[in-house]
Protein backbone atom coordinates (compact mmCIF):
# COMPACT_ATOMS: atom_id res chain seq x y z
CA UNK A 1 0.00 0.00 0.00
CA UNK A 2 1.24 3.46 -0.90
CA UNK A 3 0.17 6.82 0.32
CA UNK A 4 1.12 10.11 -1.25
CA UNK A 5 0.26 13.60 -0.21
CA UNK A 6 0.80 16.52 -2.54
CA UNK A 7 0.55 19.91 -0.97
CA UNK A 8 -0.41 22.68 -3.33
CA UNK A 9 0.55 26.19 -2.34
CA UNK A 10 -2.16 28.82 -2.05
CA UNK A 11 -0.51 30.80 -4.86
CA UNK A 12 -0.70 27.78 -7.15
CA UNK A 13 -4.36 27.22 -6.34
CA UNK A 14 -5.08 30.89 -7.06
CA UNK A 15 -3.22 30.63 -10.37
CA UNK A 16 -5.25 27.56 -11.32
CA UNK A 17 -8.47 29.38 -10.42
CA UNK A 18 -7.47 32.36 -12.58
CA UNK A 19 -6.61 30.09 -15.50
CA UNK A 20 -9.94 28.29 -15.15
CA UNK A 21 -11.81 31.62 -15.08
CA UNK A 22 -9.92 32.91 -18.14
CA UNK A 23 -10.78 29.72 -20.05
CA UNK A 24 -14.45 30.06 -19.09
CA UNK A 25 -14.47 33.72 -20.17
CA UNK A 26 -12.86 32.83 -23.49
CA UNK A 27 -15.47 30.11 -24.06
CA UNK A 28 -18.28 32.54 -23.19
CA UNK A 29 -16.90 35.11 -25.61
CA UNK A 30 -16.71 32.52 -28.38
CA UNK A 31 -20.24 31.33 -27.65
CA UNK A 32 -21.59 34.88 -27.83
CA UNK A 33 -19.77 35.68 -31.08
CA UNK A 34 -20.96 32.47 -32.72
CA UNK A 35 -24.53 33.16 -31.59
CA UNK A 36 -24.47 36.25 -33.82
CA UNK A 37 -22.00 35.20 -36.52
CA UNK A 38 -21.73 31.45 -36.87
CA UNK A 39 -18.65 29.93 -38.46
CA UNK A 40 -20.33 29.44 -41.84
CA UNK A 41 -21.42 33.08 -42.00
CA UNK A 42 -17.92 34.21 -41.00
CA UNK A 43 -16.27 32.11 -43.72
CA UNK A 44 -18.75 33.17 -46.40
CA UNK A 45 -18.46 36.84 -45.45
CA UNK A 46 -14.67 36.71 -45.43
CA UNK A 47 -14.65 35.03 -48.84
CA UNK A 48 -17.10 37.52 -50.37
CA UNK A 49 -15.23 40.44 -48.83
CA UNK A 50 -11.91 39.15 -50.19
CA UNK A 51 -13.44 38.68 -53.63
CA UNK A 52 -14.90 42.20 -53.59
CA UNK A 53 -18.43 40.86 -53.80
CA UNK A 54 -19.95 42.90 -50.96
CA UNK A 55 -21.91 46.05 -51.71
CA UNK A 56 -21.27 49.29 -49.85
CA UNK A 57 -23.84 48.63 -47.09
CA UNK A 58 -22.66 45.06 -46.63
CA UNK A 59 -19.01 46.19 -46.48
CA UNK A 60 -19.94 48.67 -43.76
CA UNK A 61 -21.87 46.01 -41.84
CA UNK A 62 -18.97 43.57 -42.27
CA UNK A 63 -16.54 46.17 -40.95
CA UNK A 64 -18.88 46.73 -38.00
CA UNK A 65 -18.93 42.98 -37.37
CA UNK A 66 -15.14 42.86 -37.25
CA UNK A 67 -15.05 45.84 -34.88
CA UNK A 68 -17.65 44.18 -32.65
CA UNK A 69 -15.70 40.89 -32.66
CA UNK A 70 -12.55 42.79 -31.68
CA UNK A 71 -14.47 44.58 -28.91
CA UNK A 72 -15.72 41.23 -27.65
CA UNK A 73 -12.18 39.86 -27.54
CA UNK A 74 -10.94 42.97 -25.76
CA UNK A 75 -13.74 42.66 -23.20
CA UNK A 76 -12.83 39.00 -22.65
CA UNK A 77 -9.26 40.08 -21.92
CA UNK A 78 -10.51 42.74 -19.49
CA UNK A 79 -12.79 40.28 -17.72
CA UNK A 80 -9.98 37.74 -17.57
CA UNK A 81 -7.67 40.28 -15.99
CA UNK A 82 -9.49 39.83 -12.72
CA UNK A 83 -12.22 42.44 -12.60
CA UNK A 84 -14.44 40.00 -10.74
CA UNK A 85 -17.36 41.06 -12.92
CA UNK A 86 -19.96 38.42 -13.79
CA UNK A 87 -19.00 37.40 -17.31
CA UNK A 88 -22.29 35.54 -17.82
CA UNK A 89 -24.21 38.81 -17.51
CA UNK A 90 -25.28 40.22 -20.87
CA UNK A 91 -24.41 43.72 -19.64
CA UNK A 92 -20.76 42.67 -19.34
CA UNK A 93 -20.44 42.32 -23.13
CA UNK A 94 -20.67 44.78 -26.04
CA UNK A 95 -23.98 44.48 -27.86
CA UNK A 96 -23.78 43.90 -31.62
CA UNK A 97 -25.47 46.35 -33.95
CA UNK A 98 -28.64 45.00 -35.56
CA UNK A 99 -27.07 45.26 -39.01
CA UNK A 100 -24.47 42.66 -38.01
CA UNK A 101 -27.08 40.03 -37.25
CA UNK A 102 -29.01 41.00 -40.37
CA UNK A 103 -25.90 40.55 -42.51
CA UNK A 104 -25.01 37.22 -40.88
CA UNK A 105 -28.52 35.90 -41.47
CA UNK A 106 -28.03 36.31 -45.22
CA UNK A 107 -24.76 34.37 -45.25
Amino acid sequence: MRFSLDIIAAEDIAAQDRATRRAAIKAECRRRILAVLDETAQMNLAADAAAGRLGRADRAAYAASLAWRDAMRARAAELGAGTGRDFTDDAAWPAPEARIADLAARF
